[in-house]
């Protein structure tokens, strides 16, 4: 049984290997994509490694504090495009333009501030930042070369890199403090936080500016791989995004800044910290790029078309809003789509340190186009009761 079993499946790959075109036809059924459409987008993730969903799982819900995995890490997320227009030509080229929202940020403790571990500055990595931007698309095509160039006005709308510094000394007399400056970058001048004032005039940040760019290669056809090995029909490309050509600069900050003290073996201290905080306002600038990212992808289309395609990619990215700034992202993506009508795509990515796994669905219906998506998030990669976090993905298209 089991040889009659791989016989056949060795002659349905010889088969599709040399007639997978043939097989799968994938121009005369297949939905042409819109020459002009316009839509939104919108999608937000939130994610933390404290309540999981090991804790409902549970019929009493428990906080572990010593299984935090290096630290307590709240991650947010969201990209909304509230308008973008698309038009496309019929040599595969077009432009585009665009208005965006991003959202990103992390907030950090150490694992030893719950565990009350000894520590000498211990600091954690905490940063959040709202960015608005204004993008041109610019797709053209030279020989097998497909090339996507995208420039970008941004507008940074906040910025922190808080700092939180905790200290624990029990060589002697317990002595435990925890201090934080939080100083915020505000793109209108905040003088009085309870009275914003807006106006033109209030808008003291200067707008930066960058680029991206997209370049998608045909490698087996252009190779001819695919002529002899029908199987082998796969694309590499690649995407370098947020390219700086010009900082932001920020002018204006509201700055919070605090420590906690704890001082004596006696309990009555504990029970009584020192507490202090202040509030304020200041000028000084700060130059500021959003996050740069760097992504190598192949898509693998196994019958020669776009029925079933496998997707990996990795590269890494640069955030300067972490003490680490260098990040390396990874991931996996398999889709069945059927004549550009309905598809369905599973997939898994280490994105902005975390993972991130969920299915999305697309329905085409020629003149409009939905696209929804759900997926779940955790510190560990598939680890399911570690997850922590889900996201959500709406899109819409209208167009001919």
């Amino acid at each position: 049984m089991k040889k009659f079993a791989s016989t056949i499946i060795i002659f349905i790959l010889v088969l599709c290997n040399i007639h997978a075109e043939e097989l799968f036809p994938d121009t005369n059924l297949r939905i042409k994509e819109r020459s002009f459409e316009i839509g939104y987008n919108l999608n937000i993730v939130l994610s933390n490694n404290l309540i999981t969903a090991q804790n409902f799982l549970q019929e009493r819900m428990v906080l572990d504090f010593d299984n935090l995995g290096g630290s307590l890490n709240i991650h947010t997320g969201m990209s909304y495009t509230p308008f973008f227009i698309n038009i496309r030509t019929e040599k595969g080229g077009g432009w585009g333009l665009s208005l965006n929202t991003n959202v990103f940020g992390s907030f950090a403790l150490s694992e030893k501030i719950f565990t009350f571990s000894e520590a000498d500055g211990e600091k954690s990595d905490s940063g959040f930042a709202v960015f608005t931007d204004v993008s041109m698309d610019f797709i053209f095509k030279i020989e097998y070369f497909k090339i996507k160039i995208k420039p970008s006005v941004f507008l940074p709308v906040m910025y922190t890199r808080p700092e939180i510094v905790y200290t624990f000394d029990t060589t002697g007399e317990s002595n435990l403090s925890l201090e934080y400056d939080a100083q915020i970058y505000t793109a209108l001048k905040i003088d009085d936080i309870d009275n914003i004032k807006l106006g033109l005039n209030s808008f003291t940040t200067v707008p930066g500016v960058d680029f991206s760019i997209s370049v998608e290669y045909p490698l087996s056809r252009a190779i001819g791989i695919f002529k002899k090995f029908a199987l082998f029909d796969f694309d590499v490309g690649i995407d370098l995004l947020n390219i700086p050509l010009n900082p932001s600069t920020m002018n204006h900050y509201i700055r919070m800044t605090g420590n906690i003290t704890l001082e004596g073996d006696k309990i009555e201290s504990f029970l009584k910290p020192d507490i202090s905080k202040d509030f304020s306002y200041g000028e000084d600038k700060k130059k500021v790029f959003r996050p740069f990212r760097t992504i190598l992808w192949a898509d693998w289309r196994l019958f020669g078309n776009h029925l079933f395609t496998i997707s990996p990619h990795f590269g890494f990215s640069i955030n300067l809003l972490y003490i680490e700034p260098f990040s390396p992202e990874y991931g996996l993506q398999l889709k069945l789509d059927l004549a550009n009508i309905f598809a369905i795509s599973l997939g898994t990515r280490y994105e902005d340190r975390f993972w991130k796994t969920g299915t999305n669905i697309l329905l085409n219906l020629e003149i409009v186009e939905f696209n929804i998506g759900a997926a779940v998030s955790s510190k560990e990669f598939l680890d399911v009761p570690s997850i922590g976090g889900v996201g959500i993905y709406i899109g819409l298209k209208i167009g001919l």
